[in-house]
């Protein structure tokens, strides 16, 4: 003989048993049950208008099948030297990275686009003495709209 699925109410009963060692009068339906973690969680989030520079390598893969060591080096040369210096003169923040790709966070759109103009004209700069297959380019765009803090973690993601 099989045993039969717990119903919800029945779960839900089986929980308040085991965490509060005797059985409810009113059994709380698991729809309430969310509702209110929902909000619990609604009052660590702090939501505003942002704008988020997204910039990623042109090639990066290429780049690390021609040269691994050569183009990590690089990368990290141009990031740390020029690319973050460039964010924290114009107000943003690095929010996010993922290999070859930085997420920025500005407080307006303006200093993310000027930003992002700087750091061109700059990539443009270093890049004019190496040979085309050797040259690091970004492509770079920027999004203005709402962004979500997550208190716990203080990580930033959109919405």
């Amino acid at each position: 003989m099989s045993a039969r699925p717990l119903l919800d109410l029945e779960y839900d009963a089986a929980i308040a048993v085991y965490l509060c060692g005797k059985s409810p009068d009113v059994v709380v339906c698991r729809k309430s049950m969310v509702r209110e973690q929902r909000a619990v969680v609604e009052q660590r989030v702090e939501r505003r208008l942002a704008a988020i520079l997204a910039a990623d390598v042109v090639g990066y893969s290429r780049l690390m099948a021609a040269d691994e060591t050569g183009t990590l080096a690089r990368f990290k040369l141009l990031r740390f030297d020029h690319l973050e210096p460039a964010v924290h003169r114009h107000g943003g923040r690095v929010v996010g990275e993922a290999g070859d790709s930085l997420l920025v966070e500005f407080a307006t759109a303006s200093e993310a686009v000027t930003c992002a103009v700087e750091m061109q004209q700059k990539l443009a700069e270093l890049n004019a003495d190496l040979p085309e297959n050797r040259r690091m380019q970004f492509r770079i765009g920027v999004k203005l709209g709402r962004s979500r803090r997550r208190w716990r973690d203080d990580s930033w993601r959109w919405r």
